[in-house]
């Protein structure tokens, strides 16, 4: 079963304007500076790496099936087999409040890598979205999904 990961308006427009910004960059490196030094090189190339790599690993989707669930990117898929699920549950906004980024996307393509949150500790998320949270709770490890739908999810995933 599939179920759409959308992303919200705050990450679609922090997505925009980074890629504005890094754009604009690009053209005013490229334009005023004739003989773009090192340092122009570097900055342009981590630029469109950062890019480039925010749109190849943000989550466009979940699959749930027999197996398990599925994190489906343009670069990778990620899974998580059913056996090593312990729980599945919904989380409130509320509870992600005390929630801060580790490692990762907070905003541009979505919100994904480690995270860290005073109540649930340790997280890697999957989202695209600041609310929607769903918990997958392994024997090692914990994920945060925003399905669009996620009593949905939840049920699939049981």
């Amino acid at each position: 079963m599939k179920f759409k990961a959308s992303l919200d308006r705050l990450t679609v427009i922090v997505s925009a304007l980074v890629i504005l910004f890094i754009a604009g960059f690009l053209i005013w490196t490229l334009w005023f500076t004739p003989a773009m030094n090192l340092y122009g090189q570097i900055s342009i190339g981590f630029g469109l790496v950062i890019i480039a790599g925010s749109f190849l690993l943000y989550p466009t989707g979940y699959f749930i099936d027999e197996n398990g669930v599925a994190v489906k990117s343009i670069l990778f898929s990620r899974s998580i087999p059913k056996s090593s699920i312990i729980d599945v549950f919904e989380i409130t906004s509320e509870e992600m409040k005390a929630t801060i980024r580790a490692f990762g996307s907070g905003g541009f393509f979505g919100y994904f890598g480690l995270f860290y949150n005073t109540k649930f500790k340790w997280m890697t998320w999957f989202c695209t979205q600041r609310k929607n949270y769903v918990m997958v709770q392994t024997d090692k490890r914990k994920f945060v999904f925003t399905p669009d739908n996620p009593q949905e999810f939840i049920a699939a995933l049981k």
